[in-house]
This record gives C-alpha cells, sequence and structure tokens, in this order.
C-alpha cells in the first residue's frame, strides 16, 4: 500500500470543492513463499517472507455543480494476469447506471499451450511440505514429554529438515523449467516459435524480447461490444534488423449497433485465432526499425525518410 495514491480533492477561488476522487486498492498475497527465521534475546522465531500483487483498483470520483447534486463515477481497474503488472480491465458505472467495460490484452497473454503444461513445480512443494507438517503435528499431538526426554524437539527437526528438502527441490525444479540456461520453457517456447505461422511467431518474438504490447483492445457497453482493435506484427528480415517484430497492421471491427456476439483473441501451439469481422484499417512497412509507410483505409500512403543514424525524419511523401 505504500505510496499508493488514496484521495485527490480539486477546489475553486471560492474554496468550494468540486470534485474529489478516493482511490481502494486491492493487493493479494503470492502463494509462493520463502522461509526465513531471526534471532533474538536467545529464541529463534520462524516466519515467511511473502511478495504482493496489485490485482484491482476501485476509483470513486464524485462531481458536485454549483447548481447542486452529485455527479459519481465509480471506475473499478483490473490487473489479472499471472504473467504482468499491465491493466487487463476497467469497469465504468456512471451515475444513470450505464456500464462501459474494456478490456487489452498483451503479448505476454498470448500463451502456447505447451509451454503452459510445463509443470510450475509448486504442487510439488506444497505437497512436500504439508506432508511434513502433518508428520509433526502428528508427533507433537501424541508427545507426553514425559521424564527428561523431550519428544517435541527430534519431531521439530525431522519437520525442518523435510522442510528444506522440498524447498531445494523446488528451487532446483524452477531452474530446470524456467532458469537455466537451457530450461524446458524456453525448448518449448523456441520450438513453438519455429513451428507459428505468420501471425504467432511475432508475438513469440515479442516475449523474447520482453516486449508487452497491447494487441487486442475492446470496449463493452451493458455487456455488448461497442468497439475492437487488433494491432497485427508481422516478423522482419532483411535489410530490417532480423528476428525482430514490428506492428503491420491495425485491424478494427466497425458496428453499427451494438453486437452481443465477439471472440476474443487466443492462441494454439501454432496460430492465433480471433473474430472474423476484424478489417484492416491502417497498413504499416518498417524499415530498419523505423516506420517507412502508412496507409490508411483510404489508400493514401504516407512515406517517411530518415536521416543517415535513423534518428529522426527528414522527409514526408503523400502519395495514393
Amino acid at each position: 500500500m505504500r505510496g499508493e495514491l488514496k484521495y485527490e480533492g480539486y477546489y475553486n477561488q471560492a474554496n468550494n470543492l468540486l470534485k474529489d476522487i478516493f482511490y481502494y486498492p486491492l493487493f493479494v498475497n503470492s502463494i509462493a513463499t520463502t522461509p526465513a527465521c531471526i534471532y533474538k534475546s536467545g529464541a529463534l522465531t520462524f516466519y515467511n517472507l511473502t511478495t504482493a500483487k496489485k490485482t484491482k483498483m476501485i476509483v470513486v470520483a464524485n462531481e458536485y455543480p454549483l447548481t447542486g447534486g452529485t455527479i459519481t463515477n465509480i471506475d473499478s481497474v483490473f490487473y489479472e494476469s499471472p504473467y504482468h503488472q499491465q491493466q487487463t480491465r476497467k469497469v465504468s458505472i456512471n451515475s444513470k447506471g450505464v456500464r462501459t467495460e474494456s478490456k487489452i490484452k498483451y503479448a505476454f497473454d498470448f500463451r502456447v499451450p505447451n509451454c503452459e503444461a510445463i509443470s510450475d513445480c509448486w504442487q510439488a512443494y506444497a505437497t512436500a511440505y504439508s506432508n511434513a507438517l502433518n508428520s509433526y503435528n502428528l508427533a507433537t499431538n501424541t508427545c507426553t514429554n514425559s521424564g527428561s526426554c523431550n519428544c517435541k524437539y527430534p519431531a521439530f527437526q525431522s519437520y525442518r529438515y523435510y522442510w528444506s528438502v522440498a524447498r531445494k527441490n523446488y528451487v532446483s525444479c524452477r531452474r530446470t523449467n524456467f532458469m537455466d540456461p537451457t530450461n524446458a520453457f524456453k525448448t518449448a517456447h523456441d520450438n513453438a516459435r519455429t513451428g507459428a505461422d505468420t501471425e504467432l511467431r511475432p508475438i513469440l518474438i515479442l516475449q523474447d524480447k520482453f516486449i508487452n504490447a497491447p494487441i487486442e483492445t475492446t470496449t463493452f457497453k451493458n455487456g455488448n461490444l461497442i468497439a475492437a482493435s487488433y494491432i497485427k506484427y508481422d516478423s522482419t528480415f532483411a535489410p530490417n534488423p532480423l528476428g525482430n517484430a514490428y506492428p503491420a497492421k491495425q485491424q478494427e471491427i466497425k458496428l453499427y449497433t451494438p453486437s452481443a456476439t465477439f471472440v476474443a483473441a487466443s492462441s494454439s501451439n501454432t496460430s492465433i485465432s480471433k473474430d472474423s469481422r476484424y478489417k484492416d484499417e491502417s497498413v504499416y512497412k518498417f524499415l530498419s526499425g523505423n516506420p517507412a509507410e502508412v496507409t490508411p483505409k483510404s489508400g493514401i500512403t504516407l512515406s517517411y525518410l530518415w536521416d543517415y543514424y535513423k534518428n529522426f525524419p527528414v522527409a514526408q511523401v503523400t502519395s495514393g
């Protein structure tokens, strides 16, 4: 919560409140924790280190017209993807009860099933830890500590030992599946990129380069689609830098009336599937990393010439 904005207030010169905004963030702790301990005053205390992820932000904005009354808008911003921290959805409700929802799907959200089938190693660790804890509880529940024998101590040592083994195996599994130079995820991802079609391959290249570009943006009103946009990427070849990805087309769904049906873009092991109503609105061409041509639906092309160092455009030509 540290550093999160809580309140904004706007006043006129007469010190009349015109607008205030309240922010309510929601954080969720990660299920993966790291065991730790601290020694103080002769006592050893064990605890877990954990992290948290922001999953939602509720924004309540109130406007106070000088004529009286209150206009309230409530925005709920969601951060739902397990693969990044970007905003994925926003729901707005105005004073009239109209519900508008926008969604954004990024490059990191297009997952390859063969890659996702690789274990994240958590379940095996959770099971091993649970078994160690259950054994400890069983031993201590039946322990009487009669005489000079403290039977809880060896049970605790056994519990700590098997917990450390489980943790070591968990870290080793994570390294094998995701972190080592030739890890299982990288191998599956490279194989998928080799076998992917011309629409999925650029997205996998963006993932390799840690470029989480927005791909599909949609807007709904009271549950019905009113607008949709999709950025289609292409892989580059000479004279462009080989193996890069650049936006090639902007596709949109134009609607005269809201639509109750929509097929969100998704990925398989080899391709991208999306709503069949998408049509090209603009076509882009890149050269040496810079836009060279932009052709909108009108057919009038804008061409750009860049300086010798490819840093600044020096000319723009219109043709059609």
